[in-house]
């Protein structure tokens, strides 16, 4: 099934749709695997609003940061990932940080095991 591209160039994968072939590999480089993959998920729209996007991000930043642990709702990844992207393009960064970048690959984890596991919620 062909997706619509939005408004970020890239095709607006639903959750429910998204495939093991649709993820960056392991350990891929944030620029542009991670980067492009991110931005198949429309967080502003999903969401509503970029402040919607921005709280649901800090939340899992902050959890993460405390407990490491990862939320379970697949809504909540792809939005800390999409607004991961959206905050290093606006910084204009060339890499994330190392720490940063691992942070990131923990997302893109947790969603490669959801999607292994058939389980979009």
């Amino acid at each position: 099934m062909p997706f619509e591209f939005n408004e970020f160039g890239q095709p607006e994968i639903p959750s429910d749709q998204l495939r093991a072939n649709h993820i960056p590999a392991p350990r891929a480089a944030f620029w542009p695997a991670i980067a492009d993959f991110a931005l198949t998920f429309d967080g502003y729209t999903r969401n509503r609003t970029a402040e919607e996007c921005d709280k649901i991000s800090k939340r899992v930043v902050k959890r993460f940061q405390k407990s490491g642990v990862l939320p379970k709702a697949m809504n909540d990844l792809r939005t800390c990932l999409f607004m991961q992207q959206r905050m290093l393009r606006h910084w204009d960064s060339s890499d994330p940080e190392t720490e940063h970048l691992e942070f990131i690959h923990e997302i893109v984890e947790a969603i490669r095991t959801k999607v292994q596991a058939c389980d979009y919620s």
